[in-house]
C-alpha cells in the first residue's frame, strides 16, 4: 500500500481521478483499501496519511 501510495505522489492526474471518484483501483483492493488511498490523499487521516512521508 505504501508503494502504491508513493507511486500516486509522482501522477497528479491520477489523484485528481481519486479525488473525483473515476479513479480504476487494481482488483485486489478492498474497500477499506480503497478507503485508506482517498484519506492519504486528502489528508483526513493522519494514520494514513504517514504512507505519504
Amino acid at each position: 500500500m505504501e508503494t502504491f501510495i508513493y507511486q500516486l505522489m509522482k501522477q497528479p492526474h491520477l489523484i485528481e481521478e481519486i479525488k473525483a471518484g473515476t479513479f480504476d483501483y487494481p482488483e485486489s483492493f478492498t474497500e477499506e483499501d480503497k478507503c485508506a488511498v482517498l484519506n492519504a490523499i486528502k489528508g483526513e487521516n493522519s494514520q494514513d496519511y504517514r504512507l505519504w512521508a
